[in-house]
């Protein structure tokens, strides 16, 4: 019994020992707050951490590894897990400085370049053919006086081309005339002015005239009926009942369409065949 009561009184004892000297640790920070920092310090119940008490840490500091970790960029590293800054986002362009149309700032060839070079053809040059009507040497229609030959010239092209060599584009830079062509010149009698020319202009001029006289016979045959029969129901009637600058408008418009003169042409022509009739009845 006498054991077992100086056990308890060492307890209490030793208690309150360790309790200040804990919280003596942390006497003007709130106390201490039981963990402990990854330098092996105790922290404070304010968050601050002791100078001088110590503990037994099991805080294992992260590990980082930088890079970039923007999967859009070109330079993404996908074992980074903090992003250094240092991404490359791709920049589209022609990337070959040999190109004409280089761009400094691209970073990603977009297939786009393209190249210029020179190129020297040999092309030929076609004769022309021409007609002479001189017949010294006696030929006949058609004969050869001078034969044709073609000549030919040496062209040089500035090509622009793509990476896969395809032509975009082909223009003459210079050429040059290495072999002139022969001009063919071939016997053709003069053939003697024809009036077909002349008889055509007649034919029409006759047509023009033949157009004319018709429609002035039709417009004679309407105003003379009119007159003598007084027939108000034709459109010439209602026509010369007009003033006279609208009655000269309206029968050259009259005549000009020849339509309207034709039907009361037909009308009237129609009244004196049924007239004819009835008095040889």
């Amino acid at each position: 019994m006498k054991k077992i009561i100086f056990l308890v009184i060492m307890l209490l004892l030793l208690f309150p020992i360790t309790a200040n000297a804990r919280s003596g640790c942390c006497s003007h920070h709130g106390g201490v707050s039981g963990s402990c920092s990854s330098s092996g310090r105790q922290i404070c119940n304010d968050g601050t951490v002791s100078p001088s008490c110590t503990c037994a840490s099991t805080y294992k500091a992260p590990t980082y590894t930088y890079g970039c970790t923007d999967r859009k960029a070109k330079n993404y590293n996908p074992s980074a897990n903090r992003s250094n800054g240092s991404c490359i986002y791709p920049i589209y362009g022609c990337t070959d400085s040999n190109a004409k149309n280089y761009n400094s700032n691209s970073n990603t060839d977009d297939k786009s370049c393209e190249y210029i070079k020179e190129i020297n053809e040999v092309e030929p040059i076609i004769y022309t053919t021409y007609y002479s009507t001189d017949n010294s040497n006696e030929l006949e229609a058609g004969a050869v006086i001078t034969e044709g030959q073609n000549g030919s010239k040496e062209v040089v092209y500035t090509v622009v081309v793509d990476a896969n060599g395809k032509q975009l584009s082909k223009k003459v830079k210079n050429e040059k005339i290495v072999k002139e062509a022969v001009p063919e010149v071939i016997y053709k009698p003069e053939q003697k002015e024809t009036n077909a020319n002349s008889n055509n202009i007649n034919e029409t001029e006759t047509s023009f005239t033949d157009i004319c006289l018709t429609y002035f016979v039709f417009y004679i045959f309407n105003y003379i009926y009119v007159k003598k029969s007084k027939d108000k129901k034709l459109i010439i009637s209602d026509i010369l009942k007009q003033k006279k600058f609208t009655m000269i408008f309206l029968i050259v418009v009259y005549v000009m369409l020849f339509f309207p003169m034709f039907i009361d042409s037909i009308i009237i022509i129609t009244k004196l065949i049924k007239k004819l009739y009835r008095w040889k009845g």
